[in-house]
This record gives C-alpha cells, sequence and structure tokens, in this order.
C-alpha cells in the first residue's frame, strides 16, 4: 500500500513553523487538516510536497526520499493545488486539464490516449460541460478544484494535497487529500 511519511520540523530563521511532525498517511485514506489562520497547514503542505526543505527530518514517499525523486519523478506521482493559480495566458479549461497530462508525455507528442484521458477525467468529475469554456470565466470555486480533472485518473500511485477546498473533486479517490 502506498505510504507518505513525513517526520521532522521547519523553521524560518531562528522561529519553528513547525515541530516535532510524525505523519504517516496511508493510500485510500482521506485527511483534512483543519485549523486557524497561520496555524501552519499550508505550511504542512508545502513541506509535503517538498517545496519547503526541512530544518530537521525527511518525507518519504514509498519508502524513497522525496528529495532524491527528480521533478519529473514527482510530478508523476503527486499533484499540488496552490491556494493562488495565476495563468499569463488565457487557457479553456479544456487545456488547463489536459496540463496534468504533461508529465506522463516524456518528451513525446500528445496523443488521443492523452486527450480521452482528459475527457474521462472531466466525465468523472462532471466537468465535461465546462471544457470549452475559458478557464478565466469559471467560477472561483470551479478555479480552485478545475486542476483536479488533469490529474485524475493517473496512475494509481498518485497523491493529491490542496490548499483550498474544492467542489469539483470526484466523489470517489483512491488516493489523499489533504485540505487545509
Amino acid at each position: 500500500m502506498t505510504t507518505l511519511i513525513l517526520v521532522g520540523a521547519v523553521a524560518r530563521g531562528a522561529r519553528w513553523l513547525l515541530r516535532g511532525i510524525n505523519l504517516r498517511l496511508v493510500g485510500g485514506e482521506l485527511v483534512v487538516l483543519l485549523g486557524p489562520n497561520g496555524a501552519g497547514k499550508t505550511t504542512l503542505l508545502r513541506r509535503l510536497a517538498g517545496e519547503l526543505p526541512p530544518s530537521e527530518g525527511e518525507v518519504r514517499w514509498e519508502g524513497r526520499l522525496l528529495s532524491r525523486l527528480s521533478p519529473l519523478a514527482q510530478a508523476r506521482e503527486r499533484a499540488i493545488f496552490s491556494q493562488h493559480q495565476e495563468m499569463g495566458v488565457t487557457f479553456s479549461a479544456y487545456e488547463v486539464a489536459f496540463l496534468g497530462r504533461l508529465p506522463h508525455l516524456e518528451g513525446r507528442p500528445e496523443t488521443p490516449y492523452d486527450h480521452q484521458v482528459t475527457r474521462q477525467a472531466l466525465h468523472q468529475t462532471d466537468s465535461a460541460h465546462l471544457g470549452q469554456r475559458a478557464y478565466p470565466s469559471l467560477s472561483g470555486g470551479r478555479r480552485c478544484g478545475w486542476p483536479w480533472p488533469g490529474c485524475w485518473p493517473r496512475r494509481p500511485a498518485c497523491c493529491c494535497w490542496m490548499s483550498s477546498p474544492t467542489i469539483s473533486t470526484p466523489r470517489t479517490s483512491s488516493r489523499y487529500s489533504a485540505c487545509s
């Protein structure tokens, strides 16, 4: 069974942001992080994602140090939804969802299968009817969760962390979700 383990702490200068963390997530779990502003929810997610270096400890995915996986290998294993998504170009909602296939192309041109996977994910998240709309025209709630169709389904070991609650997550999931 897929596991993600975080032990350690994160500091900024002499100030501890997180300390004494010992977290083990197992595939199939749904984990929700709740707490007041400034409690460390986003910091924890950023540490799990490898965006913040540890002051102590490590993050392991399937027994391997996350820091030892290439960015491409990490992108194939997990998806990260940030609180804020800024795009300098106006893509269609379908094109934004298709971005989730990029780690799987491995330098090859896209194929009909890649589009089939994206269309399937849009159908499974009840989002297919929005695919041709301009991404910025989607409601804030839809934009917040929109990358989900492009990341789901991925290969079975996918891990998704969300930093905002969303309305377009699928009804069933076999991976992790953490919402703050």
